[in-house]
């Protein structure tokens, strides 16, 4: 007997999207970030992301249990006011779109760049588009299904990509430890602690999320895979590449992929990547079409959002395909989602947390 669907998602589905969302940064451009700032201790920025984010994430979790009648546009404006409240969602709003529009660029420079150099990029991003609109118009749960289906087979890739990675990596590079030293290594963590901002913007979910329960095992649990993972992967680039050398590759694990088919029976490896890659970005870029457009909709009151993917969606490629070369398109990034989100990101939580702990006491 098949049960009808509430149109929530549990605890697996919500663990994998914490993970693709996040973990898929990893084959893409933001490790040349990461290197350029943490050099051959890159591999340990995860762990200090972890440090930084953890608290202000506790702080959120605390107030999303304690007003679960609401969702988390709805707590800012009954904490912060009409136009205070408003600010900030827009921010958040500004953050999470322009993440997307330009995480959604970067995956069209690479997919253009190294795999299709002839097929117009606006033709790839029209298609790239229309496949995460079509997942994110099939809901939240089709959405988180499809992540927790596909999560093992992203995780297999990683792992054969690894192990037949070991002849060519060298334990030896990640030396020194802290690289740079203890201090610069901290504070560009800080710095970077954006890497994870999708965490905060999965928080936007929690009245999707079946119970309180939930969200709290597929939130934690996942953000320490993902570090896990996240510093695992990095190691292995810092292994094969070396610093500094690694600081000039745009696309590492890209990289990775062809230099392995060279020393493994399993030949096109690269090709197999691409599948994989490209079905993880899809998915990952109709969670953040959902999240963006569930914020813009509830922060102009608005109770239907899903009318709103499709013009989105197009609005995305509009404005994605703007920017002339990759080069334009990872400066854009690193200043507006890195440099400028962690603010916003580690801030945010904060700010909600003193004052609806401040408007506790007045009432008493």
């Amino acid at each position: 007997m098949i049960k009808p669907t509430d149109g929530k998602i549990g605890s697996r589905e919500f663990f994998g999207l914490v993970l693709i969302l996040i973990l898929i940064k990893t084959t893409g451009s933001t490790p040349m970030y990461l290197f350029k700032v943490g050099e051959n201790a890159t591999w340990m920025m995860p762990m200090f992301f972890l440090f930084v984010i953890i608290l202000p994430f506790f702080l959120l979790y605390k107030i999303l249990q304690a007003h679960q009648e609401k969702h988390l546009v709805e707590i800012i404006y009954s904490l912060l006011g009409k136009w205070v409240g408003f600010l900030l969602i827009l921010l958040i709003f500004l953050y999470s779109f322009s993440s997307l529009v330009l995480s959604s660029r970067s995956t069209v420079d690479i997919v253009g760049t190294l795999f299709y150099p002839i097929t117009p990029k606006i033709m790839i991003y029209l298609l790239l588009m229309f496949a995460s609109y079509i997942i994110a118009n099939r809901g939240l749960e089709a959405v988180g299904r499809t992540t927790w289906l596909f999560y093992p087979a992203l995780n297999l890739f990683l792992l054969i990509a690894i192990l037949l990675a070991f002849p060519i990596l060298h334990v030896d590079f990640i030396f020194p430890v802290l690289g740079p030293g203890l201090p610069t290594l901290i504070t560009n963590s800080i710095k970077h602690s954006a890497t994870y901002g999708e965490l905060f913007l999965l928080a936007f979910l929690y009245p999707f999320i079946r119970s309180n329960k939930d969200f709290k095992i597929g939130s934690f649990i996942g953000i320490l895979f993902v570090t896990i993972q996240f510093s695992l992967i990095l190691a292995v680039f810092v292994m094969a590449f070396d610093y500094p050398s690694i600081e000039s590759i745009a696309y590492p694990f890209q990289q990775l992929t062809r230099i392995i088919e060279l020393n493994a029976v399993l030949a096109n490896y690269d090709s197999i990547f691409l599948a994989v890659w490209i079905v993880a970005s899809v998915i990952r870029f109709a969670a953040l079409l959902y999240i963006t457009t569930l914020i813009f909709a509830y922060m102009i009151r608005l109770e239907e959002f899903e009318p709103l993917l499709l013009p989105f969606s197009g609005l995305i490629v509009m404005l994605g395909i703007i920017p002339e070369n990759p080069i334009v398109v990872m400066n854009y990034f690193n200043k507006i989602v890195i440099e400028s989100g962690w603010m916003i990101i580690n801030s945010f939580p904060i700010l909600l947390w003193v004052v609806w702990k401040w408007k506790e006491r007045s009432a008493y």
